[in-house]
């Protein structure tokens, strides 16, 4: 399958997200699994981001959240810059609730030298940082694979352009 048809299928989810009606600018955070949950886990995760979200305060402030889990492996968590935008004792909150998350499930969501992209069969996978150029040499990995750019830090960043051909982000400068 070509990038445009995966890019398609990839974003159409995201582009329905609550995030279109945040503030462009709005604050946004995304962990990535090292590892696919499972459906039971899936659910188990959804409904506590639900929870953490619905009960997410800034100085004693209700924020307008988003929260969810994407594909079984990213945990997005954002709160629309249009009403109380967290703070540092909130953010702080948000850490310590993927953390509670990560421990309970036995997985890394805070290691930022993993890289996931989509495969020719249209499979999210994950490679480190430094495996990125064996595979570039061996040309299974290249400029017009899609990414997701985890380096992504606002509502309008994530729905405009979180995923992207690996040429047009952070890897370009470092591995082609």
């Amino acid at each position: 399958m070509n990038s445009v048809t995966a890019t398609n299928i990839f974003t159409e989810k995201i582009r329905q997200s609550p995030l279109n009606d945040f503030a462009q600018e709005s604050p946004l955070w995304i962990y990535a699994s090292d590892r696919v949950f499972n459906e039971d886990e899936t659910l188990q995760i959804k409904n506590a981001i639900k929870q953490f979200t619905n009960s997410w305060l800034s100085h004693g402030q209700k924020v307008k959240p988003y929260g969810d889990l994407l594909f079984n492996r990213f945990i997005v968590l954002s709160a629309d810059s249009n009403f109380t935008i967290p703070s540092g004792c909130s953010i702080d909150s948000s850490v310590h609730f993927v953390k509670e998350i990560e421990n309970h499930f036995g997985v890394d969501l805070f290691n930022r030298l993993n890289v996931f992209w989509i495969t020719d069969e249209d499979q999210i996978t994950l490679s480190t940082y430094h495996e990125l150029p064996e595979k570039v040499e061996k040309r299974l990995f290249g400029k017009e694979n899609l990414i997701f750019d985890m380096t992504v830090r606002t509502s309008g960043d994530f729905v405009n352009s979180w995923i992207k051909p690996a040429g047009e982000s952070w890897l370009n400068r470092s591995i082609f």
